[in-house]
């Protein structure tokens, strides 16, 4: 953490002296709601909680061509779950994530702590059209430390090596920590359309290989994502799909919906002695305040036998109901 203040400070330092055209960017944002989750035993209902705080610092410089940069996130997120509630009623402040930048004819570097470009939805909720994180984003990467060089051509492609991970909890589970982690990620945007590839491979542990398709046109927007899951020296796997689907009506009024599939050959995505298949369907009435506020509504619905523990209590099925308010600031 001293070599980040350090570094940052060294970084503004002499952005002041040689800097041009400095260009500073504040964004990020802030959500809270109600939590009810229920099985066909008993019912939690939550208070009150904040599940995301994030305030977003940008800096960069352009010169002749040649663009350093900064970028930090400070606050936190409990990623309110569709499958559990979080024990937690407001996140941790910390610093989320931090790195620099350099960019130059298509080509940047990233260095620092860094949030992952494999998967779909966002780990801070409020950049997503649902409140809860789905089963398949639920099993993709968290921030880690490292490096990435980015390409800009052609097609868009990262490369990015990570030594330590910040949720070594996730990722151990009993069986040999990861030394190191490898990211690839390939994506083409062709309007309306983007398409992306990635592939992340933590050492000695597992790997996740997926695809990511999306299609905005007028009101309309639709998503596909599918991942494999594949546990190293070992037969187990998983693979999983998310469709999702939304529509802006007049009024600032918008209807998110996510269906998801899951197959499982392991403990991915539901651990102990769930069933092989999951099922899902989230629907999240949203209305659009402002531009920057929204109030949303999330009826959410999970089946898969026997494999949810609500106050104690096993079933096969899953209700989540909850209701959030959000500012966000792009």
């Amino acid at each position: 953490m001293k070599y980040l203040i350090a570094g940052t400070m060294l970084f503004l330092a002499s952005l002041s002296l040689y800097g041009k055209e400095i260009t500073l960017k504040l964004t990020g944002g802030v959500s809270g709601g109600l939590f009810l989750y229920e099985n066909s035993m008993t019912h939690f209902l939550t208070p009150f909680k904040i599940n995301n705080l994030l305030v977003v610092l940008s800096l960069s410089d352009e010169n002749e061509g040649f663009t350093p940069g900064f970028v930090a996130a400070f606050g936190g997120t409990i990623t309110p779950s569709l499958l559990e509630s979080s024990h937690d009623f407001h996140p941790e402040p910390s610093i989320q994530y931090a790195y620099f930048t350099a960019e130059k004819d298509g080509v940047s570097f990233e260095f620092g702590i860094l949030p992952p470009l494999s998967g779909y939805e966002d780990t801070y909720t409020f950049n997503n059209k649902n409140i809860t994180v789905g089963i398949v984003a639920s099993q993709q990467p968290f921030n880690a430390i490292g490096g990435r060089i980015n390409f800009s051509k052609f097609v868009d492609l990262s490369v990015g090596f990570y030594r330590d991970r910040l949720d070594p909890e996730e990722y151990c589970l009993g069986r040999k920590c990861p030394s190191t982690t490898y990211e690839i990620v390939m994506g083409k945007r062709i309007e309306p359309f983007t398409f992306t590839l990635y592939h992340y491979h933590v050492n000695n542990i597992r790997s996740l290989t997926g695809m990511v398709f999306e299609l905005k046109k007028d009101a309309h927007y639709f998503a596909f994502n599918t991942d494999y899951w594949k546990w190293a020296n070992s037969n187990e796997y998983s693979v999983a799909s998310a469709l999702y689907y939304s529509r802006m009506v007049k009024g600032g009024f918008e209807i998110p919906l996510r269906v998801e599939y899951v197959f499982r050959n392991g403990d991915v995505y539901i651990f102990g002695p769930a069933r092989k298949r999951i099922f899902s369907f989230t629907m999240t009435p949203t209305l659009h305040i402002s531009d920057s506020t929204y109030l949303r509504f999330e009826s959410g619905y999970v089946i898969s036998r026997n494999s949810f523990v609500v106050d104690c209590k096993r079933s096969s099925s899953l209700y989540e109901f909850s209701i959030e308010i959000g500012f966000v600031k792009e």
